[in-house]
C-alpha cells in the first residue's frame, strides 16, 4: 500500500512531500519511497504506475523501478486533490 505525505503546507510547493510504501498490516517498508514532491494527496493506481495528486500537476511513478516517469502539469491548477481511473 502506498501512503501520501504532505509534510508541510498542503498548497505549498516545496519539495517536502513524499510517498511510502506500508504492509498491508501495516508495517513501513519504505518511508521515503517516492520523494521531492510538493503535497501529494489523492493517488490510484493502474498495472504498475501510480499516479499521484500534487497540487498543480499529475505525477506518474512506475512501481516496479520507483521512478517518477512523467508530470503532467496543469497550469491553471492550484489545488488538485485526487485521481481517479475510468476504463
Amino acid at each position: 500500500m502506498y501512503i501520501s505525505n504532505i509534510n508541510g503546507d498542503a498548497e505549498q510547493k516545496d519539495n517536502n512531500g513524499f510517498i511510502s510504501k506500508i504492509s498491508p498490516s501495516g508495517t513501513v517498508l519504505e518511508l521515503n519511497w517516492i520523494t521531492n514532491l510538493n503535497a501529494p494527496k489523492g493517488m490510484a493506481a493502474k498495472g504498475n504506475v501510480l499516479y499521484v495528486a500534487d497540487i498543480d500537476a499529475l505525477v506518474v511513478i512506475n512501481i516496479d523501478s520507483s521512478m517518477i516517469t512523467n508530470t503532467y502539469v496543469a497550469p491553471e491548477a492550484q489545488f488538485l486533490n485526487d485521481v481517479v481511473i475510468g476504463e
